[in-house]
C-alpha cells in the first residue's frame, strides 16, 4: 500500500483536525473562512502541534509526510484556507 496523495482535500482534513482540538466552528463547509483573531499564543502553538501531528500520522511502511511549522506563521495567514494552502505546498515526503 502506497502513501495518499497529499491534496487540498488531505490537507484540509489535517488542518480541520487540528482545528476542531482547540476551536469550534459551526459550519464545517466554510471551514476555510474561520481566521485566527481570537488565537493567544497557547492557542497557535497547540494549533501548531496539533497539525505537526496530524501531518506525521500520515504514514506507510518507511513512507511519511512532515511539514516545517512554526507559531510566526499564522500571523501571514488571513484564514484557516491560507493555512491549507500552506500545509498542501509546504509538505515533504520523509524516509526512515
Amino acid at each position: 500500500m502506497a502513501l495518499p496523495e497529499f491534496d487540498e482535500e488531505l490537507a484540509r482534513e489535517v488542518v480541520s483536525k487540528a482545528l476542531s482540538a482547540i476551536a469550534d466552528f459551526s459550519d464545517p463547509n466554510k471551514i476555510g473562512e474561520f481566521n485566527f483573531r481570537l488565537f493567544n499564543e497557547y492557542h497557535k502553538k497547540l494549533f501548531m502541534a496539533n497539525i505537526k501531528l496530524n501531518v506525521l500520522k500520515i504514514r506507510e511502511n518507511d513512507e511519511y509526510y512532515d511539514v516545517i511549522l512554526n507559531e510566526d506563521l499564522i500571523d501571514g495567514w488571513t484564514n484557516l484556507q491560507d493555512c491549507i494552502n500552506y500545509v498542501k505546498n509546504k509538505k515533504m515526503l520523509r524516509f526512515l
